[in-house]
């Protein structure tokens, strides 16, 4: 075991980093949580360091998660009012190629004859003339473009309508339908077809909003998603979209409360896909970053606050209280078992808290544990011990490299 043994500090620098500007040293480890929940139920100015410390984080937990998605989808908006914005700006822009449309015709065959004379398509087809009066629209006996397309309008309607109501068996009827008229008038009128690659309704937008609010709640793989987006016109898709990212603002909004629900969430299925295809890969990281960010000093808050390891902190006070000996802080931090002199590698870090005031040693252990990394001059001489240690045979290599890991150096790592 002789010969220097070599430690990269990286790791744990890195998790810092991976939680952000406002983790700290005892969001690391469930041992780091407990004793800082140990001096946080000691009266004393160690107490007040954590408690401070961890409910200040706590409070600005809400603007962070509404910052984290604010930078990957922009500021909520309202979807109804979206959703007519949407309709009114791909109206306006299809207008030209629908008029450009509705001067063919199309050719009465014996197949559209039949289609339209099933009970379905014949109360469609009567619908449609009530709003080509209302439009001031001349009906003609045999129906041409846009009366066909306004009998689609209005299975549009019904469709929508069957959703809503949970009659799944009558919405597939009437979709079959209502794509067979439209294939039929698509191949007779390749213009029509190119308008409703713009803009087929209303209906299809408000229908696609709801979908994309729902897109975590459906078991669809991210291939069938992206199958339907494929089928969808412009504004289906930018509705769908736009649905979709209002489901994802509806999770962070749950996150402000609960992010390790949110973040569960995120985990299931292909939820985690589905995010990335409405915000985007990189984006998508960055949210999941700060949901496990937020779930991390969650955890922490529950052990330095809660009541539920009142065993496991009353085995951390042991060491924190004024006149009592034990294994060493950090030693048990590490939950390492392997002599006094291992274990005492780390505490020097605290300054000496056996050989100075106990109160004055728990303080510079708050210190610590609220900290986002200790000094490279701490870090240098714990290092330089452990690494005495291994070579003299004390402690096996791969304990001594735990023992480093535990340790976060400030500026190991840009934060």
């Amino acid at each position: 075991m002789g010969g220097r043994i070599s430690f990269d500090l990286c790791p744990i620098a890195t998790k810092l980093a991976d939680l952000g500007d406002n983790a700290m040293v005892m969001d690391l480890g469930p041992n780091l949580q407990r004793q800082a929940g140990a001096l946080a139920s000691l009266p004393g100015e160690a107490q007040q360091t954590i408690r401070s410390a961890v409910s200040q984080r706590q409070a600005q937990a809400g603007s962070r998660i509404a910052s984290s998605l604010d930078e990957a989808i922009g500021q909520n908006v309202d979807t109804i009012a979206l959703a007519d914005d949407i309709i009114a700006k791909r109206a306006a822009a299809s207008a030209p190629l629908y008029e450009a449309a509705y001067g063919k015709s199309v050719p009465f065959t014996k197949e559209l004859e039949t289609l339209l004379k099933r009970p379905s398509m014949d109360r469609a087809l009567k619908k449609a003339q009530e709003l080509a009066a209302d439009e001031g629209i001349a009906w003609k006996p045999t129906p041409d473009v846009r009366q066909l397309d306004l009998t689609k309008r209005a299975l549009d309607d019904v469709i929508s309508a069957a959703k809503r109501a949970g009659s799944n068996n009558e919405a597939r009827i009437l979709q079959q339908q209502k794509d067979m008229l439209v294939g039929m008038i698509d191949d007779a009128v390749p213009e029509y077809a190119a308008a409703r690659k713009a803009f087929s309704g209303p209906s299809s937008v408000l229908d696609a909003l709801e979908e994309g609010q729902s897109v975590f709640k459906r078991s669809m793989t991210p291939n069938q998603l992206r199958t339907s987006l494929l089928k969808m016109d412009e504004g289906q898709k930018e509705a769908f979209m736009q649905g979709g990212r209002a489901a994802v603002a509806d999770v962070m909004g749950t996150a402000r409360n609960d992010a390790l629900a949110a973040r569960n969430l995120f985990s299931q299925g292909y939820n985690k896909e589905k995010l990335e295809l409405l915000v985007g890969p990189e984006e998508a990281k960055r949210m999941l970053g700060a949901l496990d960010a937020e779930a991390a000093f969650a955890r922490t808050r529950d052990v330095v606050t809660g009541n539920s390891e009142s065993a496991a902190r009353l085995a951390a006070q042991n060491d924190v209280t004024v006149g009592k000996s034990g294994d060493g802080i950090f030693k048990m931090a590490a939950n390492m078992r392997f002599g006094d002199a291992a274990g005492a590698v780390l505490d020097k870090i605290t300054g000496g808290i056996r050989s100075a005031s106990q109160e004055r040693g728990n303080q510079e252990l708050a210190r610590i544990l609220t900290a986002d990394a200790i000094s490279p001059q701490e870090a240098t001489q714990a290092i330089k011990l452990v690494q005495e240690a291994a070579k003299r045979g004390e402690i096996a290599a791969d304990e001594a490299r735990l023992l480093i890991q535990a340790i976060p150096v400030a500026g190991s790592q840009q934060r």
